[in-house]
């Protein structure tokens, strides 16, 4: 367990260090991967998102891993759809190309919103247990799965997000989701 502990802590500080590293350069583009989830959900801009518009997203998400069309997207679709998208989320200017600190300002990212998603309480510490938790909840993940399974689990996450029970996602909301360690 302590490995564990300090190996994460030696992630967070190295995270830390190319954050301040390549914060300049980071913030300078604006391409596709730098949109959060909730700005790709709100479709019309109006700072809220309903549920048409997560599903909205949801479909064209899922048709795009469907390679096959087959109306089911197995493991295989979805490490290519996830490797497209990494691509597109490093290539922070949007000109079909890397370079390092687009690379380095990507996998920041990343290694935070891992973090968060495992830092289950919020306390700025992963224990051991957070991050078994985290490896079994992607495992539960990894099997084929239909249009029908990723509009539920979206809109689970949906009713998560609205917390005032009125039917949209405010930005506000969205924040508090993802403060509260729910993936961006």
């Amino acid at each position: 367990m302590k490995n564990n502990v300090l190996h994460l802590t030696a992630l967070a500080a190295f995270a830390g260090i190319l954050l301040s590293a390549t914060a300049g350069y980071a913030n300078q583009g604006a391409g596709i991967g730098n949109k959060s989830m909730f700005e790709r959900f709100d479709r019309n801009n109006d700072g809220q998102v309903t549920r048409s518009e997560a599903r909205e997203v949801v479909s064209k998400r899922f048709a795009h891993m469907d390679a096959n069309n087959d109306g089911t997207v197995t493991r295989s679709e979805r490490k290519a759809a996830r490797k497209n998208r990494r691509f597109q989320r490093m290539d922070l200017n949007g000109d079909g190309g890397v370079t390092l600190q687009e690379m380095q300002a990507s996998t920041q990212q990343r290694v935070q919103r891992r973090f968060v998603r495992l830092d289950a309480d919020g306390n700025g510490i992963v224990t051991q247990t957070e991050a078994r938790s985290g490896r079994q909840n992607r495992r539960a993940r990894r099997g084929p799965m239909t249009l029908q399974d990723l509009d539920a689990r979206v809109m689970r996450m949906f009713d998560r997000a609205d917390r005032n029970r009125d039917g949209l996602v405010t930005s506000d909301e969205a924040n508090l989701l993802r403060r509260d360690g729910q993936r961006n």
